[in-house]
């Protein structure tokens, strides 16, 4: 676990640098408000697309690491679902169009209806790569899984430079250099999926079903998720407008790269935990890794408060030093919940997946009411105070059920050890050859 964990959190630092040099290219060229414009086109694409993936994407890695035989069925079943389910979101944004509500709302946040005509062309290549890159993951071929998560933040880094930087086309260059990384991405994860089977694909029905039935534990509780975290940027648009929102992402960005650590973990762990049938085993190995990352978590989450003010002069400009407060309120929550991620993989894994969508309903309530009253109060910084205390409460809510099942004592969650130290230690300087440079000195 720890050597795919590895290639995957080194996958998410490279990841995290190019999408901040894209974030940074992106703030300085545009400002708050063109930010906040952008960043609403890619949250209503976001949403549609989560709303129609109905869990199908956490199915293929939980049957086919469960049994590699059926990826070939899994792989023709994820294709069929892509088209199904990117054609489905295609007819919600264009019947949402008819309506007067939807188009001002696009209006007032300086967004052309052309833009998103654009963008719901692609909805069903999203599709395909969310569904078939875990194809890749269920095989086992981290290198590709992540590559292809890796190709498409590259991709759209090379189109901002050249369309928003050096060809200065505005919001529309940023606009098309996102479509132009999600057409190239999705066609070689397709590519990648089907070769990882020899090109041997094919349907099955009763699998469908099984698929749809898994993943509809799972639906509720992913579109609860998503909007937990981003029903503030909904109603900061809403209540406030684009510069608000501008500036609020310019805060969950970098708080939320900090998730890169537990998803890169989440990622590897719930193959493991579904393909593993030793139950103290990945019970063990879930408490020792959930206890390590909320150790680092908290640390790098008090380093990152200390450089906030800094850090966003030097990266994004003055114009966008209000987004601070908002980033240390983020902070708390983000730290507590990427425990609530990990043990959230281990609930899914051992046929529990349920377990996320009853934290997210309750972080959700939590982030609605909180948001309605605090925003119109505290402006952005309201949204970003109710978000931390929803992700504190949806990561109790994941804990209790994870103690219920596993019945794992409290400290082996939370409290570091010793042991946990020594064996980090160990390995990180396995990865990075330390007894081989202190032999050469």
């Amino acid at each position: 676990m720890l050597k795919d964990s590895a290639l995957t959190l080194s996958t998410q630092g490279l990841m995290f640098i190019l999408a901040l040099l894209t974030s940074v290219i992106i703030s300085r060229m545009l400002g708050p408000s063109l930010k906040g414009t952008y960043g609403v086109f890619l949250l209503l694409l976001g949403l549609v697309s989560m709303m129609m993936t109905f869990g199908l994407g956490s199915s293929v890695v939980y049957f086919g690491s469960q049994d590699k035989n059926r990826l070939p069925k899994l792989t023709g079943n994820g294709l069929t679902a892509a088209l199904a389910t990117g054609l489905g979101g295609i007819l919600l944004i264009e019947a949402s169009l008819q309506t007067t509500i939807f188009r001002n709302y696009l209006l007032e946040n300086g967004l052309n209806v052309n833009l998103l005509h654009y963008g719901v062309i692609l909805l069903p290549f999203l599709q395909a790569q969310a569904f078939l890159v875990e194809v890749l993951r269920a095989h086992g071929d981290m290198i590709r899984y992540n590559l292809a998560r890796f190709l498409r933040i590259l991709l759209n880094l090379v189109g901002v430079i050249i369309l928003v930087w050096a060809w200065p086309l505005g919001l529309v260059g940023a606009v098309i250099a996102w479509g132009v990384s999600v057409l190239f991405v999705s066609t070689i994860t397709v590519w990648w999926a089907l070769k990882s089977n020899h090109f041997q694909i094919t349907w099955d029905i009763t699998l469908m079903r099984q698929m749809v039935r898994f993943g509809i534990k799972l639906y509720p509780g992913n579109l609860m998720q998503f909007l937990n975290y981003r029903l503030d940027v909904f109603l900061i648009s809403l209540f406030l407008g684009p510069s608000e929102v501008g500036l609020y992402i310019t805060a969950t960005t970098l708080a939320e790269r900090l998730w890169d650590i537990p998803h890169a973990l989440r990622t590897v762990l719930l193959q493991r935990v579904a393909a593993n049938p030793e139950m103290e085993a990945t019970k063990a190995l879930t408490a020792q890794v959930s206890r390590i990352t909320l150790s680092i978590m908290a640390l790098l989450s008090l380093m990152l408060a200390l450089a906030t003010y800094p850090l966003i002069d030097f990266l994004y400009g003055q114009a966008f030093l209000a987004s601070v407060p908002a980033l240390i309120l983020l902070l708390p929550g983000i730290t507590v919940l990427s425990v609530g991620k990990l043990l959230s993989a281990f609930l899914s894994g051992i046929g529990h997946p349920e377990a996320g969508t009853y934290g997210a309903a309750g972080a959700l309530l939590s982030t609605l009411i909180l948001d309605i009253l605090l925003i119109p109060i505290w402006s952005f910084y309201g949204a970003a105070l109710a978000s931390s205390i929803s992700y504190i409460l949806s990561a109790i809510i994941i804990f209790v059920l994870f103690l219920h099942y596993s019945h794992v004592p409290v400290t082996d969650v939370l409290l570091i050890r010793r042991a946990d130290i020594t064996l980090l230690w160990q390995r990180v300087c396995a990865f990075f050859h330390c007894g081989e440079l202190h032999h050469a000195n």
